[in-house]
């Protein structure tokens, strides 16, 4: 009887087709159903079928997680004080959260929020990047405004290692650099984006994952000309990206510290690891740019800029064509840009094309989600 027993477990756990052994419960190729250790958590950002994910920086990898969504059309609202609500959540006080990252599902429409809870001694001011020690969390905020965590311990997902990241040092302001080895995600034709600092000469990083993560990746050291440093450098990562399409070309628009804008070839990057982008920007010194989209517009693409110093703006991509390289050393030129309300934006997603939902800072304390029409915001 015993034996019976387990030749039948074995039969519900498998079918036998052609030959072929198939598990139930298999999921997407490449992937595994358990538990999804994370060692702290950054970038967010979905693929078309609503594979999301998540950058982890400290454990110097990508983590691709299927959610098993149930498809909706309802957008989420707004939210006020959203940082008191996750802290609610938690079970702890805002003081101790970090929101870092915000995606929305292209299946749910839910919106999907990257946090880190620890001590508030800890470096919890540094907008955006994971922070050393905290504890991940993934929150997810449905259409009817519900506030959930996501339980990551048996889920469908797979791990990329990033093999050239930064071990544990600081630099000379006393920032542990680990913590840009993933800054950025964008996920475009079955390829995954990442954007951060390697351990090599050339340090600033471009990599590119064929997903399901079983190809092999590949990567480009990238070079700019920081016209307000006056230098060309390959160390300053792009803090953030955004692959796009130009007459039947994949290119990449990075945003870097302090704070050039540049415009990278793809076909540049598949002949050569090593590529010099095109500076077409100066947005001024001391400014970071926070986060970046693309959106479109009465036939038109714009990017929308969040700044850390300098305001909310947008650029058009009509004005790339035939932009300057800068190559002289200056503290605000290139491309025209505008500058539009809301202020305080700190993080950007795009809905469908149809809506921009964006983290906004109150104050020192207060977080909001703010969820604004395309038409409205550009109009």
């Amino acid at each position: 009887m015993k034996r019976l027993g387990m030749v039948v477990a074995a039969l519900a756990a498998t079918i036998l087709t052609g030959g072929w052994v198939l598990a139930l419960d298999a999921g997407p190729p490449g992937m595994v159903r358990g538990v999804v250790e994370l060692t702290s958590i950054g970038a967010l950002t979905f693929s078309p079928g609503g594979t999301l994910f998540m950058g982890d920086s400290y454990g110097g990898a990508v983590y691709a997680v299927e959610l098993e969504e149930e498809r909706s059309a309802a957008p989420v609202a707004g939210v006020s004080e959203l940082n008191e609500r996750v802290a609610s959540l938690l079970g702890t006080s805002r003081e101790q959260i970090r929101v870092h990252d915000l995606a929305v599902s292209p299946v749910s429409r839910a919106v999907y929020l990257s946090v880190s809870r620890g001590d508030p001694t800890d470096d919890l001011r540094l907008r955006t990047r994971p922070v050393a020690g905290a504890t991940p969390h993934l929150i997810r905020l449905s259409s009817d405004g519900e506030l959930e965590e996501v339980d990551l311990n048996d889920v469908h997902h797979a791990r990329a290692e990033l093999h050239d990241v930064r071990p544990a040092e600081t630099d000379r302001r006393g920032w542990d650099r680990r913590a840009w080895n993933v800054l950025d995600m964008s996920f475009v034709d079955d390829v995954l984006y990442v954007s951060g600092i390697s351990n090599e000469e050339w340090s600033s990083k471009l990599r590119r994952l064929p997903y399901p993560f079983v190809g092999e990746a590949r990567s480009n050291a990238l070079r700019i000309f920081h016209t307000a440093h006056g230098r060309y450098e390959t160390y300053a990562p792009a803090r953030v990206f955004v692959p796009y399409e130009h007459d039947g070309e994949i290119r990449v628009f990075a945003g870097f510290s302090c704070t050039p804008l540049v415009d990278f070839s793809i076909e540049e990057m598949n002949e050569s690891e090593r590529v010099e982008g095109r500076t077409i920007a100066e947005l001024g010194p001391g400014n970071h740019v926070l986060d970046m989209i693309q959106v479109r517009h009465d036939g038109d693409t714009h990017f929308l800029l969040a700044n850390h110093l300098h305001p909310f703006m947008r650029l058009a991509l009509s004005d790339f064509d035939g932009a300057q390289a800068l190559t002289q050393p200056t503290t605000r030129a290139g491309i025209e840009r505008s500058a539009f309300e809301p202020d305080g934006i700190i993080r950007l997603a795009n809905d469908r094309d149809e809506q921009v939902v964006m983290l906004q800072e109150r104050g020192e304390d207060r977080l909001d989600l703010r969820v604004v029409e395309v038409a409205d915001l550009l109009d």
